[in-house]
């Protein structure tokens, strides 16, 4: 035998086959193996050869390939050749190749339907024929023949790249058959392509792959946003038998056509740590098959359609590699990169739609099976390992971050002196709470045990448009602090760990940029550690300090409030430095650390400075006296007698100094008031005709200064003698302290000063009036002489706080409200209604305006037939001019002289003193003139305007000054109405429902629909008023105020809507928010119904009102109300008015 001339022959020893062969054009691989049949003969042994490149052709002179047995030839064909399709029918009907035909069948047809072309299974010969034909130009696949045939050896048979020997005979002396592949010139010249010796009586199978596991993108690249690619995505990876070292590589890539994979129909309990053991060879050889060609494997589906090609290369991720040359191509130490932490691209990718096809959905745990298939189509051993669907997503940040510095949760069993942040908890109910506007959820039930929410768009449909998903499954938080905003800003933590990542990740070529390798070589990634070096630890929730503390009462209790609460101590003992705070929810998985969130925005935390300063001091005065010094006031006494007091000692046991000139003693006042005592006898005697000056101690009734009064003395007035001395204090013009309640002409003079400085620092001082119950600033100053100001006319009610360097505010101070008079408007003249004058007197009526008088003035002038002219007044008195009724009043008159008089009438209004001594008076009225003539003479008749509608008077209103409510302050109310028989227990969708609320504050009240209409329908007829308040001094009518209106139009009671969850749908709950209305059970007010079955409604007056209580606990001040009613057309109808009323001492 001699070699062929254009032909290069290698020898490659394999693990499979004794030898192999490489032509020029490619590696030649020739390869064979014993089987037992499954065909007629029972136990037969067959001898399945296969020969080809691995990749390429045969060199071009080879022009057939010759097949010989221990030396004699068992057939020879050209290169090119093909069998007939009618050859190829008959190879399929082997009974050992149902399995290959099916599996072939559904290619072919999968191809076809790929191109568009018809395929029909009785003539799949002819199309597998037509791909594999190389003479066929149109039709022929050179890939798909090539890989057909190393799937399916009878694609190969019909190719003529495979024998399958059915009567093996061993050679002469051995135990081994002998095979030898020769390849044939156009001269006839042959050289050997390979050399086989099977043992016909030792089966020979395919070694198993080793480290066949799950592999996951985010375990070595968890800082990239390619993360993502893991989700709702199976990756696996696997070694091939020889894959360490080329030449067993490409000898098991000879050997095995590949692998198909298995997987459990059903979730592992998850108990299981390991995959059960299955013998897939076993378990396919004993089930039947699909029409498919899928063996029907109790518990198992196929998980592959085409068998998975491996062609043994190592599956290292290509950009690692490029990286990690580019370092050592560079001279840079690189260090050796744990298996694990070296990317790979996998070997089988099973996508999120394949998943889903096959009912697998993020989170369940499968057992996959790998079994390498040979190039005769027979299973070798299985591998497995368990697999988890992964669920990637990342779930959302929080969101409705609130902070506070917290200095009283000691009293609700929470740390003292913490930075508060409270947030939502991450999870469905919450979430379909914040968003439920804007997207309508598909899976709300399902949601809450899964953590997966899908939705659609608001307007979208469930069953019809496609699904989006939010994962909400929020195990724990990630609670990161800074000192720095630019820090917290641009921090990435992709690991949890609280380490930056670009600390983490080295950067070997110092380039600033981070590639495949470092990324490898770097703890980013790793949440178990991070380098030793490292500087700063970010992470202070979880962390081994303890000053951060976490809680989540509904985790606890599933009645409590539905949000996370923490807790750090480390700013109250920083005060007035600012922190910055991000937040990261953490998934229930994978583990150890479940998938995080994006951080939340940068949050702002500050524990300020919140011990509070001195509160400032505060003066309001008004102009009077007081005492300062005293002095004489000289009488005379008719019978001459003698006559002293005094008002300025505080007790009679002191003594009173006297003194003249010649004359200085000091004497009791008991002494001084008998002249006919000892010492009056020797002061008259000392003193006579002389001044006598009289010294005090200081004492209260002289502002306790000592004071020295003289006497003078003349023919009346003698010391101790005659005449009449009183000694009283002296009083002097000053400011005095206003009290609450003083008129102060010209306004109270006010001062309010701060504290004085200290080691804090200076204080400032401000001063707010309370003007209808808001707060305005008069002014500030940080002066040590405070602030001064006058107070503005009309009522004034204020107050003063300090501040410090801190914005700290001190406790007010309330300066007394007083009043400043205004001057009264001018009221309009009273409305002249009707006149006429009889034989006797004068008759007319008339309406008052509507500004509060105190008098209405009528002038009256008489022209007589004859004489002077002459005129009368009246004083109209007014009690109460509050109603809109006629004033009926007669003025006597003379009897007619004459054939006709005239009278005229002109009436005036007056109004109430201001407290200066003034009372404005309006002008004159309009003249209204009456001609009397004698009885019967015929009179002119006027026209009168149309009589209006006037208001009607209703039911009184009940009204109230309520002290034993809960609520913090007495307020004024009205009770509008009750309302039986809408209250449930809050189950009932036809009912209302009351539920009691804090110590502080009112009950809350809401319905659903069926009870939001029952309550608007006994509610409604009760509004569409405005309410007017009175107020004066109790049983004072003269201190009666004008009404002042305390409401707008009061025309609808408000209540917010709410989407509350039901199973997979919604309802709608109304919730009471209306700042005029409170409802409560069986409560109404003073001297109200107690029926606890009652709804109550009050109406809460907001407007401001002046409240005091005297020493006993008594209101001196007294109210009332007045609601009008107004139609649709906003014309008043009625209305109602309640009684006075006032509060008592509790």
């Amino acid at each position: 035998m001699r070699r062929l001339s254009l032909l290069s022959i290698i020898l490659l020893a394999t693990l499979i086959a004794p030898c192999g062969a490489m032509a020029q054009e490619g590696q030649f691989y020739f390869v064979g193996k014993s089987v037992i049949s499954d065909g007629p003969v029972a136990g037969a042994t067959h001898v399945y050869l296969r020969w080809d490149t691995l990749e390429g052709d045969l060199a071009a002179d080879v022009q057939s390939i010759r097949l010989l047995r221990n030396g004699e030839q068992l057939g020879q064909w050209p290169v090119s050749a093909v069998m007939t399709a009618a050859q190829i029918n008959a190879i399929y009907q082997e009974v050992d190749q149902q399995q290959l035909k099916l599996e072939t069948i559904t290619r072919l047809n999968e191809l076809a339907s790929d191109s568009g072309n018809p395929f029909s299974a009785a003539s799949f010969a002819q199309s597998l024929h037509q791909r594999i034909n190389p003479a066929l130009l149109d039709s022929y696949n050179p890939l798909w023949a090539f890989l057909g045939s190393r799937t399916d050896i009878n694609i190969a048979r019909a190719r003529y790249r495979a024998w399958i020997d059915t009567t093996p005979v061993v050679a002469d002396g051995r135990s081994v058959v002998e095979y030898e592949l020769l390849a044939v010139a156009a001269d006839a010249s042959t050289a050997r392509l390979g050399y086989l010796e099977i043992d016909p009586n030792q089966q020979q199978f395919a070694l198993p792959a080793t480290q066949f596991e799950q592999i996951r993108v985010s375990d070595w690249r968890c800082d990239l946003p390619d993360t993502a690619k893991d989700h709702y995505t199976v990756m696996l990876d696997w070694s091939a038998t020889g894959a360490a070292r080329v030449s067993d590589r490409v000898a098991a890539q000879a050997y095995v056509s590949g692998y198909d994979l298995y997987r459990t129909t059903e979730n592992l309990d998850p108990a299981e740590a390991d995959a059960p053991v299955r013998n897939i060879a076993a378990l396919a050889a004993a089930a039947p098959i699909d029409d498919r060609g899928r063996p029907l494997i109790d518990g198992l589906e196929k998980v592959n359609v085409s068998l998975v090609i491996d062609s043994g290369a190592p599956s290292t991720d290509p950009e690692w590699l490029q990286a990690r040359a580019r370092l050592v191509e560079a001279g840079i130490s690189v260090p050796t990169i744990p298996a694990e932490r070296i990317p790979r691209q996998g070997k089988w990718v099973e996508a999120q739609d394949q998943l889903a096809r096959a009912g697998l959905r993020p989170g369940d745990r499968r057992a996959y099976y790998l079994v390498p298939r040979d190039f005769a189509g027979d299973y070798g051993p299985t591998v497995a390992t368990v697999v988890t669907v992964p669920l990637m997503t990342r779930p959302p940040a929080p969101w409705n971050l609130r902070s506070f510095a917290d200095q009283t949760s000691a009293q609700l069993d929470l740390r003292s002196n913490a930075l508060t942040f409270t947030w939502d908890e991450v999870n469905v109910d919450n979430y379909v709470k914040m968003y439920g506007h804007s997207r309508q959820f598909c899976n709300e039930s399902q949601a809450r045990n899964t953590g997966i929410l899908e939705y659609v768009p608001i307007g979208g449909k469930c069953g019809i448009d496609p699904h989006r998903a939010i994962r909400l499954d929020v195990r724990d938080y990630r609670i990161y602090r800074f000192e720095n905003f630019d820090i917290a800003g641009r921090f990435k933590d992709s690991d949890g760990d609280g380490v930056e990542d670009s600390f983490e990740t080295p950067d070997f070529d110092g380039n600033g940029k981070t590639d495949a390798f470092e990324r490898s070589a770097g703890l980013q990634c790793d949440s178990s550690t991070y380098p030793p070096d490292t500087e700063q630890n970010y992470l202070v929730y979880p962390s081994a300090d303890d000053s951060v503390d976490l809680q989540r009462p509904s985790l606890q209790d599933s009645s409590a409030p539905d949000f996370a609460r923490m807790h750090d101590t480390v700013p109250a003992g920083n005060r007035d430095t600012v922190y910055w705070y991000r937040i990261v929810s953490e998934a229930n998985s994978p583990l150890p650390v479940g998938r995080l969130s994006h951080m939340s925005a940068p949050q702002r935390g500050l524990f300020p400075d919140r011990e509070l300063p001195d509160p400032p001091t505060v003066s309001l005065m008004k102009p009077g006296q007081k005492p300062q010094g005293c002095n004489i006031e000289l009488g005379t006494v008719d019978d001459g007698s003698w006559s002293f007091a005094e008002q300025i000692l505080e007790d009679e046991s002191q003594r009173i100094s006297v003194s003249c000139t010649g004359y200085d003693a000091a004497h009791l006042v008991e002494a001084l008031r008998n002249k006919d005592s000892k010492d009056c006898i020797n002061i008259a005697n000392a003193c006579q005709n002389r001044i006598v000056t009289l010294d005090f101690p200081p004492s209260a009734a002289t502002g306790d200064v000592a004071c020295s009064a003289p006497v003078p003395f003349n023919a009346l007035n003698q010391f101790c003698s005659a005449g009449s001395v009183n000694v009283v204090p002296q009083l002097v013009d000053t400011l005095v302290p206003a009290a609450a309640g003083d008129l102060v002409a010209g306004g109270a003079r006010g001062n309010a000063s701060p504290p004085p400085p200290d080691e804090r620092g200076s204080y400032c001082v401000s001063v707010f009036e309370t003007i209808d119950g808001t707060s305005s600033r008069i002014g500030s100053t940080c002066d040590a002489g405070g602030l001064d100001f006058r107070a503005r006319a009309g009522l004034f009610c204020g107050y003063a706080v300090a501040t410090d360097q801190n914005n700290n505010i001190s406790t007010t101070v309330q300066f007394p409200c007083t009043v400043t008079p205004e001057h009264p408007k001018t009221p309009s003249p009273p409305q002249i209604l009707s006149f006429d004058v009889t034989s006797s007197e004068a008759q007319f009526s008339i309406r008052l305006p509507a500004e509060r008088i105190a008098i209405a003035l009528a002038r009256l002038d008489h022209e007589p037939a004859s004489g002077e002219p002459t005129s009368a007044m009246e004083s109209i008195p007014v009690i109460d001019n509050v109603t809109s009724d006629a004033i009926n009043v007669t003025m006597p008159v003379t009897a007619l002289q004459g054939e006709q008089d005239r009278f005229c009438l002109k009436v005036m209004s007056v109004g109430g003193d201001d407290g200066t001594g003034n009372a404005p008076s309006s002008d004159w009225s309009a003249e209204k003139c009456f001609v009397r003539t004698p009885a019967g003479e015929d009179t002119p008749t006027y026209l009168t305007w149309p009589r209006v509608q006037g208001a009607t008077e209703g039911a009184p209103l009940i009204a109230s000054l309520v002290t034993d409510h809960k609520s913090l302050q007495p307020f004024l109310s009205l009770n509008m109405a009750v309302l039986p028989e809408i209250v449930g227990d809050g189950s009932e969708l036809s009912h209302c429902w009351v539920e009691a609320r804090a110590a502080t504050e009112f009950d809350a009240f809401g319905c659903w629909d069926g009870g939001l209409a029952k309550f608007h329908a006994a509610l409604d007829p009760e509004l569409r008023f405005i309410l007017y308040r009175q107020q004066r001094l109790v049983g004072d009518v003269i201190s009666t105020r004008d009404w002042i209106q305390v409401s707008p139009l009061i025309d609808y009671v408000h209540l917010d809507s709410e989407v509350i969850p039901n199973g997979d749908s919604s309802l709608l709950m109304h919730t009471l928010n209306d700042p005029y209305f409170k409802v409560g059970l069986g409560y109404m007010g003073a001297g109200g119904s107690q029926d606890p079955q009652s709804l109550t409604v009050w109406f809460v007056d907001q407007y401001p009102f002046l409240q005091a209580r005297d020493a006993a606990g008594n209101e001196p001040f007294e109210w009332r109300y007045q609601a009008v009613y107004f139609d649709r057309q906003h014309r008043p109808v009625s209305y109602r008015v309640s009684d006075w009323f006032s509060g008592s001492a509790p």
